[in-house]
């Protein structure tokens, strides 16, 4: 994530300046959660509490609905193909809706792998 896609998110929640460091560390500088917490000298768990502060934040700026949830999964290319088209057809029941975002995760943008992340109704 840009410094300045981070700081835009971040001033949009309610964390404080050590979840603030906490997320930044990850999402920014690209370093790993368990390490952050080692560092910081708390338990992994209060790392991706502040993560998931931050993609809270990230699907409210995208419009997602506030009872979607997002699943991210990392797949060789021709499964995300797969998925990519089972997102479209999901996308056309209006009842049951369906967002798709494929390639790299604004969350963890220094990963090669594919990512899918496809939000449901």
């Amino acid at each position: 994530m840009t410094p300045g896609m981070f700081s835009r998110l971040v001033d949009k929640t309610r964390l404080g300046p050590a979840g603030r460091e906490m997320a930044r560390r990850v999402l920014v500088d690209g370093i790993r959660p368990a390490e952050v917490a080692r560092q910081m000298g708390v338990v992994p768990q209060t790392v991706r509490d502040k993560l998931e502060v931050i993609a809270s934040a990230l699907r409210a700026e995208q419009g997602a609905p506030a009872d979607w949830v997002v699943v991210t999964v990392l797949v060789p290319p021709d499964v995300a193909t797969e998925i990519r088209e089972i997102a479209v057809v999901l996308s056309r029941r209006p009842a049951r809706g369906c967002r798709l975002e494929y390639g790299v995760s604004p969350l963890w943008p220094k990963r090669a792998n594919v990512t899918v992340q496809i939000a449901l109704a």
